[in-house]
């Protein structure tokens, strides 16, 4: 048994340690612009918690948690910076924080690879405990088997991995979406109600990063009439304190949905129209299963696929209990985001550690029903290959391109070296970001940067983009296509007219009005190396607004 927990221990540090360096790679990505979207929603927030004391992020489109943990890491470094005497005081901190914006991402980052190892070691958990439910398999080799390969193939997950490199809510809400899970499973298997009130508060932590992750509650609920029958607890009791620990579990780290309740229902409101009427040029003309069936195979491959129904259809036969705690809740969340006129491949993350631990357990029950015990590891070796391999070939390209030169990095050397700090630029997000000077703290050179704010569905009818440019009179103006192209998506055109006939406007004054002194592409660079990024566009004021 102690040999076993070697091979265990040692195939553990293997798949963590291969899960950090693929996560880790280009970690770096971009910095010191920010070229995600959604990161700058957090590391703005967490530094200004820091600096002003200001704990309250006032947005709730997504849940605060991610932000509230970015905010005490940074926390902990000014304190540090202060025992040290590097910090005076929080001013200074501000200040270093706008010349180093490099070193916060990159720990807004680790936090994320964090929770991505999490999501790695609560698969295998989550396998082995599904393979404890059988008396044959409790206490054989197979308990290694399985959770290994759960392990490998989430570890080399390239939709996970690349979700592990972006401060985004996605890994934190995954982390407690498969540590829900796998207590669940364990509550059952033991027939303790009181490990759901544990399940209650991994599921609003879940929440507390991802709204969507609220569908825990139906496996919970599941587990918990499992118990009753077995005779173990009270079903009124303990839901009353699974409701409790949610709750509990959600405003831990999203405490100020309660403290600024109107500004909470405000913005969920905003958020369900944004999912359900439309994102601006992210449409999928309700096509969006056929996307998600899509993304899948691009990113994790087929093999990926067919090995996950395999494991779907041993589980039912073989593992009934667990089948009714998994399935169900992939199913519902599959359909439920299969009716978002929104889509993005990582929506499909909930699905990909479930995946993993299905391959899992039905590869190690095949071994099991294996009479010869070599010819079973043999097959072991080459289910995993042809699923890992795959996802090993997809990351590694991934990762690559991360450390191509980006058009966005090339057109803010441009714009810092030839345009006149100080100078008035409109822009758009998505392209580079130049420092902004009406900012208390900043990096220099900085500018007089006002930023075009996109169009989101219902909530931006009325917004003309070409009154802002009048408005603002910038001497430059920079576009990017990762949204001039959003607004050029037919589907969009169909379903708001108006709106992206006011953009086709803007554009088109942009093109006859004004001068290009910087276009940029995403292509080879003639060294036979390429260029990755969006379509950049620089404009000159001819400074004729009318």
């Amino acid at each position: 048994m102690a040999s076993r927990k070697a091979q265990l221990a040692i195939g553990l540090a293997v798949i963590l340690l291969t899960a950090v360096v693929f996560r880790a790679w280009n970690l770096d990505w971009g910095l010191p612009q920010e070229f995600h979207p959604d990161e700058p929603l957090v590391v703005p927030r967490a530094v200004g918690a820091v600096v002003d004391g200001e704990w309250n992020p006032h947005y709730f489109l997504v849940p605060s948690l991610q932000t509230g943990v970015t905010s005490v890491a940074y926390g902990i470094l000014y304190t540090g910076g202060r025992i040290s005497g590097k910090f005076k005081s929080s001013g200074d901190f501000g200040q270093w924080a706008a010349n180093n914006n490099t070193v916060l991402f990159l720990i807004g980052r680790g936090l994320s690879v964090f929770f991505g190892l999490v999501v790695v070691f609560a698969s295998m958990l989550f396998a082995g405990e599904i393979l404890r439910s059988s008396e044959k398999l409790r206490d054989g080799p197979l308990l290694l088997y399985g959770p290994v390969i759960a392990g490998i193939i989430a570890a080399v997950s390239p939709l996970m991995i690349t979700s592990s490199r972006f401060i985004t809510p996605d890994m934190p809400m995954l982390a407690f979406f498969v540590l829900t899970l796998w207590t669940v499973v364990r509550a059952v298997r033991v027939g303790s109600a009181r490990l759901l009130l544990l399940a209650g508060l991994f599921a609003g932590l879940a929440v507390s990063s991802k709204y969507s992750a609220a569908i825990l509650v139906i496996p919970i609920v599941t587990g918990l009439f499992m118990i009753q029958g077995k005779g173990k607890g009270n079903a009124v009791g303990s839901l009353f304190g699974v409701i409790g620990m949610m709750a509990l579990g959600f405003l831990a780290g999203t405490p100020y949905a309660l403290l600024d309740f109107s500004t909470f229902i405000q913005h969920l409101q905003i958020q369900y129209i944004q999912q359900h009427e439309g994102h601006l040029g992210m449409e999928r003309a309700g096509l969006t299963s056929l996307h998600m069936l899509h993304g899948l195979i691009v990113n994790e491959g087929y093999v990926f696929l067919a090995a996950g129904i395999a494991g779907l259809v041993i589980v039912w036969m073989k593992f009934r209990s667990q089948f009714w705690l998994l399935v169900p809740i992939m199913v519902l969340y599959l359909i439920e985001i299969s009716r978002w006129t929104v889509y993005a491949d990582r929506y499909l993350l909930p699905a990909l550690p479930i995946t993993a631990v299905l391959i899992g357990v039905g590869s190690a029950t095949i071994l099991n029903g294996l009479k010869n015990r070599i010819v079973g590891i043999v097959v072991l070796i080459v289910i995993t290959a042809l699923v890992a391999v795959p996802q090993v070939i997809t990351s590694v390209e991934s990762g690559a391109a991360l450390g191509l030169p980006d058009t966005r990095t090339i057109a803010l050397e441009w714009v810092e070296e030839g345009i006149e700090p100080g100078s008035r630029i409109l822009l758009e997000l998505g392209g580079p970001q130049p420092a902004d000077a009406n900012k208390e703290f900043h990096r220099e050179p900085s500018y007089d940067v006002m930023v075009l704010p996109p169009a989101f569905s219902e909530t931006s009818q009325g917004m003309d983009p070409i009154s802002i440019l009048m408005l603002t009179s910038p001497e430059y103006v920079i576009t990017s296509s990762n949204y001039r192209d959003r607004y050029e998506n037919n589907y969009a055109r169909e379903r708001f007219p108006d709106l992206t006939a006011s953009w086709t406007a803007y554009y088109e004054y942009l093109d006859t009005r004004m001068e290009v002194v910087l276009e940029l592409s995403a292509e080879d660079d003639g060294d036979g190396g390429k260029v990755v990024g969006p379509g950049i566009i620089i404009y000159q004021s001819l400074n004729d607004y009318q």
